[in-house]
């Protein structure tokens, strides 16, 4: 939630009208969640409300201040939107190259240096040939989700003439996608995969373009690298690329038997931390979206979260942006295969949500000119 979170503090102080939350386009959802989170909370043997306090901030109030901040002033915010998105994806960007070519990171030494974190998650692990990056976040996965983020803003923000047309910004938006290469995570790899048919612009992806790219990565990666990347995603119960299938399948095991014991309302929030405690070895990061729902909100808590991704998909395909569809599809996808520690389907949304108003907002600015 940082990107987000520098948002609101440079724009909450801004004027604004108050608006009624009844027009916020996602209120249906949102409620049925907090409800049910709510409730699995109450109900829980052990209760953890200061986490069901922080979950509800992080997840929903952020993004409803978000909204707000944006319905008062839509150009103010997306020019802002546009702008710490381009400084938030530099950094990524070149910060994971560093990372990659000389396979330190000073940054997080630094960071664990000072005890930030209850345990050191500094990966050195080499994957596809590579040293995984993590960038400015103790998990590489996360620097995979905020990387592909970054990108759809700013790729759209290009699009739209948002963001100026310079070598610094299309070297910026190649190395994003770069990046989720060098995080060896076949989860967000497969999300640029899902997203590319949204990002097939004709003015960016003719032969002349795509050809040199393709070049440089061939020349520097090799064939065998994206042999292996293949060979990797087609084969996930190879325990020598990550998590085997195997291992996934005994996690979403542990998550039925628990989840069986409270079916319909779930052990509450919080409960994944009791079961990782419990089982380490067993669930280890619990690599997926649904194990933390499962167990903690149960069914009740499965079928909100359906409706959220089906509402999510369903709004976009009104408003007639179609991919940005696809945008949401990667990141339930990656979100699925992978656990996304504070990369919250909600927080997609919001990118997803500022950057269809973005579309339209040129989209109008270019018939009226």
């Amino acid at each position: 939630m940082t990107f987000l979170g520098i948002l609101i503090v440079v724009l909450f102080p801004l004027k604004m009208k108050t608006h009624n939350l009844n027009k916020f386009p996602f209120k249906i959802p949102f409620f049925l969640i907090i409800l049910s989170t709510c409730l699995s909370a109450i109900l829980a043997s052990e209760h953890h409300y200061p986490s069901l306090i922080v979950f509800i901030i992080k997840q929903f109030l952020l993004i409803i201040i978000s909204w707000t901040i944006y319905i008062s002033n839509p150009k103010l915010t997306i020019k802002w939107f546009v702008h710490y998105a381009f400084i938030f994806g530099f950094i990524i960007a070149f910060y994971s190259l560093f990372e990659t070519i000389t396979k330190i990171n000073p940054y997080l030494n630094f960071i664990y240096s000072l005890n930030a974190y209850t345990e050191n998650t500094l990966i050195t692990e080499i994957r596809f040939g590579l040293k995984r990056s993590q960038g400015l976040f103790d998990v590489h996965v996360i620097n995979g989700c905020m990387a592909l983020s970054m990108f759809m803003i700013l790729f759209y923000a290009k699009t739209n003439n948002l963001l100026k047309e310079t070598k610094i910004a299309s070297i910026t938006l190649f190395l994003l996608i770069c990046t989720i290469f060098f995080t060896g995570a076949r989860s967000a790899i497969l999300a640029l995969l899902i997203i590319l048919p949204s990002v097939m612009n004709k003015k960016y992806f003719r032969i002349r373009y795509v050809f040199p790219v393709l070049t440089i990565l061939f020349f520097f990666m090799g064939t065998e690298y994206f042999s292996e990347i293949f060979y990797a995603i087609t084969n996930s119960n190879d325990a020598n690329i990550g998590s085997s299938e195997d291992m996934r399948t005994n996690q979403f095991a542990l998550a039925i038997y628990f989840m069986e014991k409270s079916i319909v309302f779930g052990h509450g929030i919080g409960f994944i931390g009791e079961i990782m405690k419990m089982y380490p070895n067993e669930i280890l990061g619990a690599e997926s979206l649904w194990l933390p729902i499962m167990t903690e909100g149960g069914l009740l808590g499965i079928f909100c979260y359906i409706v959220l991704f089906i509402y999510s998909l369903r709004y976009f395909f009104i408003i007639k942006q179609y991919k940005l569809s696809l945008f949401i599809l990667s990141f339930w996808v990656f979100n699925t295969l992978s656990s996304i520690h504070n990369c919250f389907p909600t927080q997609i949304l919001m990118y997803s949500y500022l950057i269809s108003e973005m579309n339209i907002i040129y989209k109008k600015q270019d018939l009226t000119s």
